[in-house]
């Protein structure tokens, strides 16, 4: 499209929001996504799916992080650079507090009526 055209397409109100629920990554979307969507006037819609299946396809038994004892002591700095950064609360383990992220995303998904309410 070229500067001078003006678009006639409405803007999109509904985001696709793809997640696992064991992804660490996923849970510092999950706690971000509502607040963020809420500003901006655009419905979510919830699309978990599992990467377990898609290691396997890889030729992985078992997560990446797992597997590679570095990749996985990095992405635990990852996590509490990223939950500073964002002002997500974890414990030393970010076990209860992913946990406590994906039941709000299924909770957010299956009761957003009420949410709004």
């Amino acid at each position: 499209m070229s500067p001078t055209t003006v678009s006639t397409t409405p803007p999109a109100r509904d985001i696709e929001f793809w997640f696992d629920f064991g992804s660490n990554y996923s849970y510092l979307s999950v706690m971000r996504i509502e607040a963020e969507a809420a500003a901006r006037g655009v419905r979510i819609v919830w699309r978990p799916f599992l990467l377990g299946p898609i290691f396997r396809a890889l030729g992985f038994d078992n997560s990446p992080f797992v597997l590679q004892k570095e990749k996985g002591a990095y992405v635990w700095k990852d996590m509490e650079r990223q939950c500073r950064k964002y002002g997500i609360a974890r414990d030393a383990r970010g076990v209860a507090r992913r946990r406590a992220g994906m039941d709000r995303c299924i909770l957010s998904r299956d009761h957003a009526a009420e949410l709004r309410a």
